[in-house]
């Protein structure tokens, strides 16, 4: 395998480790909150990451690369981080809200890094990640403007 196809693996491979934090980030959310419009909201998000990674995997197993298992090590800090800000805040949902915008914000910076040294890339394999990046973006802006409304229990 070149080494350019194998940069290109391993750009997809960490936005799959991306894609698990943010599962489990969702996930966690989905468990502190008691409101029913935020815990579907946030299955939604989680399911919305699951199909991510499905499609990011069988561009790797195209590519006969290895998928890889696991999360990065900053998603597993902001979860961390979640779970102490939650815990602070009584499981506020605001809180909740605040803490997941930043991880939306840090998943958009991943897609952004991946898309901005693309070269490496196949433009297939830029254009799915390109419309995944999209629907990150608008879960931002979806968590952002929940984030400055007033939540319900």
């Amino acid at each position: 395998m070149n080494d350019t196809l194998q940069k290109a693996i391993d750009d997809l491979n960490y936005l799959i480790a991306v894609n698990s934090a943010r599962i489990d980030q969702y996930h966690s959310a989905e468990e502190k909150v008691e409101n029913k419009n935020l815990q579907t909201l946030f299955q939604r998000m989680d399911a919305e990451s699951n199909s991510h990674i499905t499609r990011l995997a069988a561009l790797i197993q195209d590519h006969g690369g290895e998928v890889e298992k696991g999360t990065t090590l900053s998603g597993d800090l902001h979860r961390i981080w979640l779970d102490v800000k939650s815990a602070l805040t009584g499981n506020d949902s605001k809180a909740i809200l605040t803490a997941l915008e930043c991880a939306e914000r840090s998943t958009l910076d991943a897609y952004n890094r991946i898309l901005e040294s693309g070269y490496d890339l196949p433009e297939e394999d830029l254009a799915i990640i390109r419309q995944q990046r999209q629907l990150v973006e608008d879960a931002h802006a979806a968590i952002e403007r929940l984030g400055e409304e007033p939540v319900a229990k």
